[in-house]
């Protein structure tokens, strides 16, 4: 193991390693991501490490990799499509999703309500996915991060955050003690895949809301991870773009339990795939997140306090 590596660890740990730098972890950080230099206009290969890869081939070569919609660095994040082929019909369809959720107590029981839940709005993603993508991870989790939509590759396995994107969110949550084995519950904000990979719409959004806030009602997690415009535009109710959100704590209220949640707002992952300088900025963002937790005493996987 590296120098930096067991600093590392020893600062995970507790004994010590108080002054190593944010350098030093931000060097084994982009280590572990495949980077071993700053980003620059050559743009590191992190799958296939001896072919140099040009900034503009690879966010070709990300987009259709992840199937998302092909964006330079300097463009924004993906926001919610204002208007879909229903309307305004994610309002009556937020009512009956919150019916159809009010007596759910475990997430065993948000997800049997989900797979009986078929409103017009969700008609056109229920028709085209191939699975229910709901959650995986820890059902009692310290962090809650929450994404927009599954992807192909989510969609073929049924489970959130796997793929290219799902292996360097691994590994951004494993830099500072994090995992889904261990401590943390990954979802998203809707649950089938858009067809074609395009934005959900705004009602899609809607509908699928009360069971995101079930699920944050019954997981109960120290802090939520936003990652993109659509999570932080549906569990915040915001507008704001990911670069004035990011890095900054926020809260939200749950109604039910009247427990409120520490709330960061990062950049989604596969947006770091097509947007590597963005890097940088989410290595910020997440020890922005380990600090809070070491101030809550959730030391890189000890039991939570409940």
């Amino acid at each position: 193991m590296t120098d930096v590596g067991l600093e590392r660890e020893r600062y995970m740990r507790g004994e010590g390693g108080e002054g190593i730098s944010d350098h030093l972890l931000w060097r084994e950080w982009l280590e572990a991501m495949g980077s071993y230099e700053d980003v620059s206009e050559s743009a590191y290969n992190w799958v296939c490490p001896h072919e140099e890869t040009s900034l503009r081939d690879a966010v070709k070569g990300d987009a259709e990799d992840v199937g998302q919609t092909q964006t330079l660095p300097s463009e924004v994040p993906r926001e919610v499509s204002q208007e879909g082929p229903h309307g305004e019909g994610g309002y009556d369809s937020e009512r009956l999703a919150r019916d159809a959720v009010r007596s759910c107590k475990t997430l065993d029981e948000v997800y049997e309500s989900l797979k009986g839940f078929s409103p017009g709005v969700l008609e056109e993603l229920q028709e085209c996915a191939t699975r229910l993508v709901y959650r995986d991870g820890q059902e009692s989790p310290e962090v809650l991060v929450i994404g927009e939509a599954p992807g192909r590759d989510e969609d073929r396995e049924g489970l959130p955050f796997v793929g290219r994107s799902g292996q360097l969110l691994d590994k951004v949550l494993g830099s500072v003690g994090l995992s889904r084995t261990r401590n943390v519950l990954l979802t998203n904000v809707v649950y089938w895949r858009p067809p074609g990979n395009r934005n959900p719409t705004r009602s899609e959004v809607m509908a699928c809301r009360p069971f995101v806030e079930k699920t944050i009602e019954i997981a109960r997690p120290h802090v939520i991870v936003l990652t993109g415009a659509v999570p932080a535009g549906s569990v915040l109710r915001t507008q704001e773009a990911v670069g004035s959100l990011r890095g900054k704590w926020r809260s939200y209220g749950c109604e039910v339990s009247g427990r409120e949640h520490d709330v960061l707002v990062t950049f989604h992952p596969s947006y770091l795939l097509r947007s590597p300088r963005m890097k940088g900025h989410a290595w910020r963002d997440v020890v922005t997140l380990r600090k809070r937790l070491d101030e809550k005493g959730l030391r890189s996987g000890e039991s939570r306090d409940e």
